[in-house]
């Protein structure tokens, strides 16, 4: 009418086109947010070509607490700023929507203080390689209780595929340590057999060790080639399992 309120420069726009302008400061209306959060959840788990992927589900809560302090009733337009990977999931429909904005509207008495709760929902996928998880790792994922009795039985015959290979090579660790231990104590023999005369007792019984060890050691280094042959037969047999797998 003939009050004057403010002012503010229209930017360009097309013909017939709305466009909401923020003109003055409103000292009669108070809005508060708050912001709930939430911890990330984990609603779904499958598993392909070798990775097990996890959705994520992360929510956005947030209530606007917006007080009427004037004498008569009216409306309020809140903005909220989202993005395409954020799904509105309460209200059900904003009042309106623009690039990167939503907008809600809710009418207050005059005197009153009405809440507006908006709900946003954004799911993300990760992936693990499945390869490279430990079987105490794979059992904390085994767990929970969105995984499909599908994805368990694929994941208890992983855990049993790497079980036999981490045998194999905790077989190949224990046989290297003792070459590496007989190794250690050729050295010593061999510096104690300098100082000593070759026909003397000694000489004769560190010789006699030393034969053995080399026999030992010959032993070993042909267990560890058959047990690393072993290992990449094994490992080749996890890779194809876990390459095979398309299960949720």
């Amino acid at each position: 009418g003939d009050d004057y309120a403010s002012e503010s420069k229209l930017p360009d726009l097309p013909p017939n086109k709305d466009q909401l302008l923020g003109y003055a400061l409103d000292l009669a209306t108070e809005v508060q947010m708050r912001n709930i959060g939430m911890p990330d959840e984990i609603t779904q788990i499958r598993i392909a070509k070798g990775a097990m992927i996890l959705q994520h589900k992360f929510v956005d809560e947030r209530t606007y607490d917006v007080r009427n302090k004037g004498e008569a009733a009216k409306t309020v337009i809140t903005e909220q700023q989202t993005s395409d990977a954020w799904k509105l999931v309460d209200p059900k429909e904003p009042y309106e929507k623009s690039p990167g904005l939503l907008r809600f509207k809710l009418d207050i008495p005059a005197g009153k203080t009405e809440p507006l709760t908006v709900w946003l929902e954004n799911i993300r996928e990760e992936q693990v390689v499945l390869s490279n998880l430990g079987g105490e790792q794979i059992e904390l994922y085994v767990r929970m209780k969105v995984m499909s009795d599908a994805v368990k039985k694929a994941l208890a015959e992983v855990m049993r595929l790497r079980s036999v290979l981490d045998n194999t090579r905790r077989q190949i660790g224990v046989i290297n340590q003792e070459i590496h231990s007989i190794s250690t104590e050729q050295s010593r023999i061999r510096e104690n057999m300098k100082v000593l005369s070759q026909t003397s007792d000694v000489y004769r019984r560190y010789e006699k060790k030393f034969g053995e060890q080399e026999t030992r050691v010959e032993k070993l280094s042909g267990d560890v080639a058959n047990l690393q042959q072993q290992e990449q037969k094994q490992l080749k047999e996890l890779e194809q399992y876990l390459m095979s797998l398309e299960v949720k």
